[in-house]
């Protein structure tokens, strides 16, 4: 079974796309029989994935900091809950755990996950690269900037080597697919 790692939001007052379309990601990977991996919480797009995929007949696996548990509880559709000390544990358990690394549209938490996956390639600590799902051009203005760290010489590697990019749905599906090639 493959084990997919995902960065979302945690806010709940996205525009209704990025719902829809996290909704119809869930549902996918428990209609493939795969495993979600991500960051346990019960609100936002986090909420939205584990159900979706849960009631698909995904394994969800929350990783949630213990520290967390007075602001928001894990989600009740995580089959298995772990608990962390600390965010870089819990970045360090899902990287470790998901076979890949999905970034959704998403905010400081995001991008936070992001850069820590993508250092911890760059440095050889293991050999998963990040999809961005640059739903409607999200990533755009990031992904130039990875661009220009490279160009300028700021980064070890160019970044299609410890990154990808989806930009619909049916891209992201056909790189997530158990025929795909491993990354």
């Amino acid at each position: 079974m493959k084990h997919i790692g995902i960065f979302c939001s945690a806010s709940g007052i996205l525009d209704e796309v990025y719902k829809t379309t996290t909704s119809k990601l869930g549902t996918w990977i428990g209609q493939q029989g795969m495993t979600l991996i991500y960051g346990g919480s019960n609100v936002g797009l986090m909420e939205i994935m584990a159900s979706a995929a849960h009631q698909a007949g995904a394994k969800v696996v929350g990783v949630y900091p213990r520290f967390m548990l007075d602001r928001n509880q894990p989600s009740q559709h995580v089959t298995e809950c772990i608990l962390t000390d600390n965010l870089s544990e819990r970045k360090d358990i899902m990287c470790e755990r998901a076979d890949v690394l999905v970034a959704l549209p998403g905010g400081l938490g995001t991008l936070d996950e992001v850069f820590h996956t993508i250092a911890g390639y760059i440095l050889s600590r293991h050999s998963k690269q990040v999809i961005f799902f640059n739903q409607g051009g999200f990533y755009n203005h990031l992904l130039a900037f990875l661009d220009q760290l490279d160009q300028q010489h700021f980064t070890r590697m160019p970044q299609h080597e410890y990154c990808t990019v989806a930009n619909t749905l049916d891209e992201l599906f056909a790189l997530l697919s158990p025929t795909a090639h491993e990354h």
